[in-house]
């Protein structure tokens, strides 16, 4: 079923306003809206693909083409129906700039301001090292880990190793709230 005017532009709309929050979030600089599919910033440059012939699906030759449009920046790519398969599986070996790309539908509202998701923020090399001494943890290899392919840590964009602290609120049968900290290590699946 093919979206109408009316429905794509309150998509891109929600989907623009999120990767403003993403951005900003990840701590990049500038980050303004370019024109109606484009938020850039002097960081990144992420760009809304629209349903066409191709089902909204963002190939590889058009981010190559992007690449270029846009050099030194990472590239932000998001695309009604998604990445092809072939981009998904060579994303990683194809570009000389960081390249992530996002389905629509994962980006209308931002995940870090769900009621249900709890507080994550990365944590200094210096204070990861601490936390894994207190636990008594050699290195993060044996810390519970956060996948790459989680929506937090897709929305940040963590590298793998980095160490997440999790801030949870935990209500009580007393009507009290506990709060409870975790840490997890950023892994590949």
């Amino acid at each position: 079923m093919r979206a109408t005017g009316l429905e794509f532009d309150a998509v891109r709309d929600a989907v623009r306003g999120t990767l403003r929050e993403m951005f900003t979030d990840r701590g990049y600089h500038g980050v303004h809206d370019h024109d109606a599919d484009t938020v850039a910033c002097d960081e990144a440059v992420a760009l809304f693909f629209a349903p066409d012939d191709t089902r909204g699906r963002v190939g590889i030759q058009q981010l190559r083409e992007l690449c270029e449009q846009w050099p030194g920046r990472r590239l932000v790519a998001v695309a009604h129906g998604g990445a092809t398969s072939y981009l998904k599986s060579n994303t990683a070996s194809s570009f000389e700039v960081p390249v992530e790309v996002f389905h629509a539908r994962a980006l209308v509202r931002n995940v870090t301001q769900h009621v249900l998701v709890p507080a994550h923020e990365a944590i200094s090399h210096g204070e990861a090292l601490a936390v894994l001494a207190k636990y008594g943890f050699g290195d993060t290899a044996a810390c519970p880990k956060i996948l790459t392919t989680d929506p937090v840590a897709r929305y940040y964009a963590w590298a793998v190793g980095t160490v997440v602290r999790i801030g949870r609120r935990n209500p009580r049968e007393n009507g009290t709230v506990q709060a409870c900290t975790t840490y997890r290590v950023v892994a590949r699946p």
